[in-house]
């Protein structure tokens, strides 16, 4: 099915220090998301929500750029009444001064 989405990707010409990449887990205790819709959340113009209310570009754009600097965001997980969980991989650089800071 091509590469995994989990893999973070290299970041322009500098060198990544793995063991410094900061990952952000986003969850919340909504309804879930359906299998169906699983499959299709960072297509662009895909939305649950009517054509008033979205226009189905949020994550495709936060993926893009997230990946643009070399990290990734995907689904971790959703269960049907337990909402969802979204992993945010942002890659730190060696040398970076600000890989240390909370």
């Amino acid at each position: 099915m091509g590469e995994d989405p989990r893999e973070a990707r290299s970041g322009g010409d500098h060198e990544r220090d793995p063991a410094t990449d900061r990952n952000l887990r986003i969850s919340d205790n909504g309804i879930g998301i359906d299998k169906d819709v699983q499959a299709k959340l960072f297509e662009t113009q895909f939305s649950t929500k009517s054509r008033h209310e979205g226009t189905g570009l949020g994550l495709n754009i936060s993926r893009r750029f997230v990946r643009a600097i070399g990290g990734d965001i995907y689904l971790e997980s959703s269960q049907p009444n337990e909402g969802a969980v979204f992993m945010v991989k942002l890659p730190c650089l060696k040398g970076d001064s600000q890989a240390g800071a909370a």
